[in-house]
């Protein structure tokens, strides 16, 4: 699967409030980090309770995708929450 194709699963996931089909996005030792988070995610099921922490909190919310840079093992992607 390409990275892009991985990105838009990892988007389509999020927007369905889906913490695992997130978390499968990732690689298995994959490491996390975001500001809205106390501390690091490190692995797929860290990852997707993360998620699903935020979607409960913010149950309404929907990603959009700003900006989406691949390279290589890389994906780099700028979002917005909105609702």
């Amino acid at each position: 699967m390409s990275n892009l194709a991985i990105a838009k699963k990892m988007r389509d996931a999020y927007n369905a409030r889906d913490g695992k089909g997130v978390g499968a996005c990732y690689s298995k030792d994959a490491t996390s980090w975001d500001v809205n988070f106390d501390g690091v995610a490190r692995g797929r099921d860290a990852i997707a309770a993360a998620v699903d922490m935020y979607c409960f909190a913010f149950h309404e919310s929907r990603f959009e995708t700003l900006e989406l840079f691949t390279d290589g093992k890389m994906i780099c992607e700028q979002w917005m929450s909105y609702g």
